[in-house]
């Protein structure tokens, strides 16, 4: 593996590790800048023959509906960001998958797809077309296939940039987890003897000697909820030793953190007494 591709899975795995400790706080992150970037996109949509997407005036309406363009704006993106927020934070971790990095992306398209159903079925036609008095229509078809369209794009840019911020690993498997899907951890923990809870166990991923000391540290099987966070940070502790191996791999010394035994006294016929 190259190294940018060895600093790239290293750097996912510790955002996905502090995602994982923080949920609260990715998910407000989350929201904010997938709510952020969708934004953005809906202002983009008519160079691509969409209609413009201006949630942030269309919300002004609603809470402001006889200020100024400045205060509809500002006023109704501040609830407009808010809503991204909220929905990020209670709706998206009650949706089935696995956070493993495929099940939270299904768990941002499938949120986005939700929300740009109920954008074009109940908000459009009961929220936003009454506050500017017009009627949309049932699922607000009366505004034409391609709002509809550009609502369900501007929801699936949301849902994929939430998934890909907000990106926990599974719940009481992190350490599991981890070592799946980082090759920096994966080597980091095969290299160490102490730390362990469990001592000597064996590993579906990766089958040690049982005579090295190698074979120490790792978890026992990789599906099996681990005990709490005991030992997460010993992993993160062991990620530089890792990247020190890799870059020094001609070398057959082994860098470790405790003390070394000395070798073996020399028993031959020309060892110098």
């Amino acid at each position: 593996m190259s190294d940018s591709g060895t600093t790239t899975a290293d750097d996912a795995a510790w955002w996905r590790l502090w995602a994982t400790r923080h949920r609260v706080a990715a998910a407000v992150l989350g929201g904010v800048i997938a709510a952020h970037v969708a934004t953005i996109f809906g202002y983009w949509f008519p160079g691509v023959g969409l209609p413009r997407l201006d949630w942030n005036t269309a919300n002004g309406w609603v809470y402001v509906p006889f200020g100024t363009p400045l205060e509809k704006f500002a006023v109704g993106g501040l609830f407009h960001y808010l809503d991204g927020i909220i929905f990020a934070v209670a709706l998206h971790p009650v949706l089935p998958w696995r956070n493993t990095v495929l099940g939270n992306l299904a768990k941002g398209l499938v949120f986005g797809t939700l929300l740009a159903i109920t954008s074009v079925a109940f908000v459009t036609p009961r929220i936003f077309g009454p506050a500017r008095d017009t009627d949309p229509g049932i699922l607000s078809l009366d505004l034409g296939w391609k709002y509809i369209l550009a609502v369900f794009v501007w929801h699936w840019v949301y849902g994929l940039h939430l998934a890909l911020i907000y990106n926990p690993l599974p719940s009481r498997t992190t350490t599991a987890v981890a070592l799946r899907e980082a090759p920096a951890l994966e080597i980091a923990t095969s290299l160490s003897g102490a730390g362990s809870p469990n001592g000597p166990t064996r590993s579906r991923h990766r089958t040690p000697d049982r005579r090295s000391d190698l074979g120490r540290g790792l978890p026992q099987r990789a599906d099996r909820e681990d005990p709490p966070d005991s030992w997460d940070g010993h992993i993160q502790e062991l990620v530089p030793q890792a990247r020190c191996l890799r870059e020094d791999h001609s070398s057959p010394v082994v860098r470790t953190q405790g003390p070394v035994a000395p070798p073996p006294l020399s028993t031959s016929a020309n060892a110098v007494t």
